[in-house]
Order: structure tokens, then C-alpha cells, then sequence
């Protein structure tokens, strides 16, 4: 008796974890789950696997160590990742989760449909730039205008400028 007891509410259990896993589909197919992670709190886990934090502030972004492949690993806005056991996007990175939206023809400007999605996943996209870990070959450093998913470039006397952070982890 006591076996098909326990077997029962392990069954409800598993059932109501299943229940509450909050998923949004875009109008590409790209499936983001919603996940508790310890440091982020609730946010969206991408197709690719990758967790992306809210937009945690503000911080300039100038390198305080040498930069080493093309990333920066030590700056305001690289710590403040760190702090919260993430690290900055890379371009690349962007680019893929850019990619799970609805482009305007050309694919360089997410269209209107894909923006609906881009809002319900990030609300907290409208009109901010955030960094990036890329370096170009200049030395300047890449920013997404996430708004529409333009990725830039910004010269190196631009890194002390205060943009938006969101951090990744696996």
C-alpha cells in the first residue's frame, strides 16, 4: 500500500513540474523555456542553450586588463557578470539569438513580427544598447541596439560610455 502511494504522488509531482515549465514559441519555431537559475532568477533559456540575465544596469565596458582572443574579460560590465556567475555575450552569441527572430527582408533589421516576439521574451529590450565581450579588429567594441538587432561597433574611446549589460551562463 504504502509503494503505490508513493508511486502515486511521485507521478503528481513530475506532472505538476511539467505543468509549470512556462515555454514561448516565436513565429520562427524557436522554443525559449523559462528557468529558475539561482543567480539570474526567473529568465529565458534560448534554443541554443544558452540562459540570458534581465538587463542588470548600466557600465562602461573599458578593458582593465589586456585584452586576450579578441574578448574582453576584465571590465565594469564583464565583473558585474561575473558577479552574478555570468559573463557578457559574445557577437557571435547575439547573432544566434537574433537569428530565433523574424527578420525584415535582407536579414539585417528584426521586422515587426519578430520584435512582438523579441518583447515577450525581453521586455526589457526597448532602446538599449548592451554590450558585448568582441573586440573588432580596430579595437573597438561590439554592441547590439537590441531594439531591432543592429549589431555595432563603437571606436575605443566609447568604452567608458555606460550601456546596458545582460549576461549569459549554460
Amino acid at each position: 500500500m504504502k509503494i503505490i502511494i508513493f508511486v502515486s504522488f511521485a507521478f503528481l509531482f513530475c506532472q505538476a513540474s511539467f505543468a509549470d515549465q512556462v515555454t514561448y514559441t516565436t513565429t520562427t519555431g524557436a522554443v525559449f523555456n523559462q528557468v529558475d537559475n539561482p543567480a539570474f532568477g526567473k529568465v529565458w533559456r534560448s534554443p541554443d542553450g544558452l540562459v540570458w540575465s534581465s538587463n542588470i544596469g548600466k557600465f562602461s565596458n573599458k578593458p582593465q586588463t589586456p585584452i586576450t582572443n579578441g574578448e574582453i574579460k576584465d571590465s565594469p560590465a564583464a565583473n558585474a557578470c561575473r558577479q552574478i556567475g555570468g559573463r557578457l555575450p559574445t557577437v557571435q552569441e547575439y547573432l544566434t539569438l537574433t537569428s530565433y527572430f523574424d527578420m525584415k527582408p535582407g536579414g539585417v533589421l528584426i521586422s515587426d513580427l519578430g520584435r512582438i516576439d523579441l518583447f515577450a521574451v525581453f521586455p526589457d529590450v526597448r532602446s538599449h544598447n548592451f554590450w558585448s565581450s568582441t573586440i573588432n579588429g580596430g579595437g573597438g567594441i561590439f554592441y547590439v541596439f537590441y531594439d531591432n538587432g543592429v549589431i555595432n561597433c563603437w571606436s575605443k574611446k566609447c568604452v567608458n560610455a555606460n550601456r546596458s549589460v545582460r549576461c549569459v551562463t549554460k
